[in-house]
């Protein structure tokens, strides 16, 4: 052990090494979709890949750009949608690959990113090429990004890839004599990004880069007061370059399910006190809102960082932000986290468990310094440092022993802990013999075991789901038109945008509540009150069991162009249907009481309506008059109509399109063309042209 890594240089080209395996595992499942171990949904196929597949469906099958989507919920705004990612320009190379090798392709990128942003982070913070290197890759292999990679939370890894870019730029913007200058601008910029990725992170990656300009500067009250000036600005340029999903999201949101959410529904997901031992002990392949392991020794290291630290007012400006993301993520658990989400902004963030994602970076980084300090000084660690560290180690050991104890069951933690503590220990017994270098770097071989483990426990891998080739022959010979229904989500989303199918429900986090509204009061049963992402809603949390959602009214549910319905469940009311095909399992039933897509309402009988064409953002109707007109979309801001070319009235019908048609033969076009994406256009442009006037600057 004497010569373990004697060499510095080939200490460097082994960190760079163990750096490509997570690449080459990513790599070798570009066919497959992640899933978490035990799951039978992933968010990567219900809405990363349905979107892809909807945009390459639009662009090359129907060549139009989506404005609009028929697929899920009746119909919604899908420019507005903020897990569409239209507006994410840098995803756009993935999305338009065959899938799901294009969206794999994205993820490794932005894995990459993510670790060559924390790798340059570190080096300009002072932090030695090799440790650089290691805090790359534990980043990369961070737990708690993984069960996040394992939920298939796409838009999540992408605007997380952002963040050590934010804190680089909000770094280098303290050192600099400019307090608006280049530096801010691509702090900006990466803000910028980290919001059109997902909005809801925006917050943790304007955190960040506030503590990252704090800690580049002087740490007193002047430098506190630029760090936040520099904050405020980047946030306003950021939101006004990313206006172009915001604005037209907002709008969404406000004629959505989500008005209606309360803030037990912000706080869903949260960390109960008690379950902070989870933080040093790993439960594997736990679901991504749920894991929020870091482990006991990197919260060592990094407390030991901290600690270091003479200026109590740097040390109680980093502690506050780490404290407010603890207390946050005990949502209801904590009572002021209910009147907080009431604020402007706040209530985005929704899932509070999710800051132990921010807590868990910087806890990485701040180790990671902590371990270049010790390899840089000829002096072992003190004797009380590692009386602590090894009673942490023991401790850890100890109550992951006892847990398989109480339950009769091995618990993995245990073991794991066993292999990767013990490399701990072996460094800190050794470490005079070893010297500080070699000792420091067997200490950080144990914490990427530690995460690597986690990481490659954290998800397993199944082919892009699809439907039975007797039941796809069946869907597609019998659905030309009309919506289908399933109460079981047995059609994958990503199915139905591949092939242009309309499905009456879906899962999605903003649904058109006017039609939420009607489409549940069209189904048997109760639901649960409150927020719901999916439709119709999961009572029990199980698709497959949910009585309430197996007897629709023929009627009720036909008002909403419902001509199918496709359950892996034999409906509670079959008799009120027409049994269409039933094997393995599936039943495919037609709605004989179902309405039209388009239909005339009119004292005269030779009056009509028939369906010329109908294409994303567009449908062309031929009719005869006198009457009024009834198009089954739900009435949404942007739907406009024109009668013979010339602009006429909108005259909603319920929740649905509708206009009058005077007397005779007429040629009417139902066309979506938002106007608030024009103005968020504008907002957006004249935000990206003041980071470009800020970058030219000198």
């Amino acid at each position: 052990m004497k010569h373990l890594f004697a060499n510095k240089k080939i200490a460097e080209i082994v960190i760079g090494s163990l750096i490509l395996i997570p690449f080459i595992y990513l790599i070798a499942h570009l066919s497959e979709i992640p899933y978490q171990p035990g799951s039978q949904y992933t968010d990567f196929e219900i809405a990363h890949l349905a979107s892809a597949n909807y945009l390459q469906y639009s662009l090359f099958d129907k060549r139009e750009f989506p404005f609009w989507s028929s697929v899920i919920n009746g119909g919604y705004p899908f420019y507005a949608d903020p897990l569409s990612g239209i507006f994410y320009l840098p995803g756009w190379p993935g999305y338009l690959l065959p899938q799901p090798y294009g969206l794999n392709l994205l993820i490794i990128v932005h894995f990459f990113w993510l670790g060559l942003g924390t790798y340059l982070l570190c080096r300009f913070a002072g932090i030695t090429r090799l440790y650089a290197l290691i805090c790359g890759l534990l980043v990369v292999i961070m737990p708690k990004l993984w069960a996040h990679y394992a939920s298939g939370h796409v838009s999540t890894l992408f605007a997380v890839s952002w963040m050590p870019w934010a804190a680089l730029s909000g770094y280098a913007t303290s050192r600099s004599e400019k307090i608006f200058g280049r530096n801010l601008a691509a702090g900006a910029g990466a803000l910028s990004f980290c919001a059109l990725a997902d909005p809801r992170w925006l917050f943790y990656t304007l955190l960040t880069f506030f503590i990252a300009s704090f800690l580049g500067g002087r740490q007193n009250w002047r430098a506190l007061g630029r760090s936040i000036l520099q904050t405020v600005t980047a946030a306003a340029l950021a939101v006004m370059g990313a206006a172009l999903l915001f604005i037209p999201m907002l709008n969404f949101a406000a004629h959505s399910t989500r008005s209606a959410i309360t803030a037990g529904d912000l706080l869903q997901y949260a960390v109960e006190p008690i379950e902070l031992i989870k933080v040093i002990l790993p439960v594997y392949g736990e679901q991504a809102d749920r894991s929020i392991y870091i482990g006991a020794f990197v919260l060592f290291l990094s407390i030991i960082a901290w600690s270091r630290g003479k200026n109590r007012f740097t040390k109680t400006a980093l502690i506050l932000p780490v404290g407010f993301l603890i207390f946050y993520s005990f949502g209801e658990y904590f009572l002021p986290n209910v009147w907080l989400v009431g604020l402007p902004g706040f209530n985005l963030l929704r899932v509070p468990s999710r800051a132990w994602l921010v807590i868990g970076s910087w806890a990485v980084f701040f180790a990671v310094w902590q371990l270049d300090h010790l390899s840089k000084y000829p002096q072992p660690p003190t004797k009380a440092f590692k009386i602590a560290s090894l009673s942490i180690v023991f401790l850890v050991i100890g109550i992951g022993a006892g847990i398989s104890m109480f339950t009769r069951a091995v618990f993995p933690g245990a073991v794991t802990g066993v292999i990767v503590y013990g490399v701990i220990i072996l460094s800190l017994l050794f470490w005079n013999r070893l010297g500080s270098r070699r000792a420091a770097i067997l200490l950080a071989a144990g914490l990427i075991a530690d995460y690597g483990i986690y990481a490659f426990l954290a998800v397993t891998y199944r082919p892009v789901p699809d439907v039975p080739q007797e039941i796809a022959v069946a869907l597609k010979n019998n659905i030309p038109d009309g919506r289908i229904y399933s109460p079981t989500f047995s059609i994958p989303q990503s199915y139905a945008a591949r092939y242009g199918l309309q499905l009456a429900g879906g899962i999605a986090p903003l649904i058109i509540k006017t039609y939420y509204d009607q489409f549940t009061s069209a189904l048997g049963g109760a639901f649960p009150p409150g927020y719901s992402v999916t439709l119709p809603p999961i009572a029990a949390g199980n698709p497959l069991d949910n009585p309430a959602a197996l007897a629709p009214d023929p009627e009720k549910i036909g008002e909403l162009n419902v001509v199918w319905i496709f359950t892996q469940q034999e409906l509670i009311n079959s008799q009120q249907f027409d049994l269409i095909y039933s094997q393995e399992g599936y039943y495919l039933y037609r709605n004989l009481m179902a309405r039209p897509l388009v239909e005339m309402s009119s004292s005269s009988s030779a009056a009509q309506a028939s369906i010329e064409t109908k294409d994303i953002n567009r449908i062309v109707i031929n009719a005869v008059g006198p009457g009024r007109i009834t198009v089954r979309v739900p009435d949404y801001p942007g739907w406009r109509v024109s009668v013979d070319g010339l602009p006429a009235i909108m005259k909603p019908q319920g929740i649905f399109l509708g206009a009058e048609v005077p007397a005779g033969i007429h040629r009417v076009v139902f066309e979506f063309f938002p106007a608030d994406l024009w103005y968020a256009l504008c907002i957006s442009a004249a935000g990206w042209l003041a980071l470009a006037i800020l970058w030219v600057r000198r």
